[in-house]
């Protein structure tokens, strides 16, 4: 990649947030990265941001915060404003899985 690309986009909580999310994708990465690399982006994207809205809304109208960071290498931050997650304890025998 050329340049680096660092963007903070607010996604909205609605059923076509993940939609809004791929196209941030596809604009700022196609000219950049190979198609298909930019499919395996888009999906993941997608993903985490059908869980920010489905999981992670507190309300209808608090946005999913996306942040792209390109240049090297990629990476896709989204964060949502839910309870988040209790920490899970392992139990069973030590070393396995």
């Amino acid at each position: 990649m050329d340049s680096r690309v660092r963007a903070l986009y607010q996604i909205d909580p609605r059923p076509e947030g993940p939609a809004q999310a791929r196209r941030i994708i596809a604009e700022r990465l196609s000219s950049r990265l190979p198609a298909d690399v930019v499919d395996d982006i888009k999906l993941m994207v997608s993903e985490l941001v059908t869980n920010g809205i489905v999981r992670g809304a507190v309300a209808d109208d608090v946005p999913v915060a996306f942040e792209l960071l390109a240049g090297g290498h990629v990476r896709c931050l989204v964060l949502d404003h839910g309870p988040g997650f209790a920490a899970r304890t392992r139990h069973g025998a030590a070393g396995g899985g």
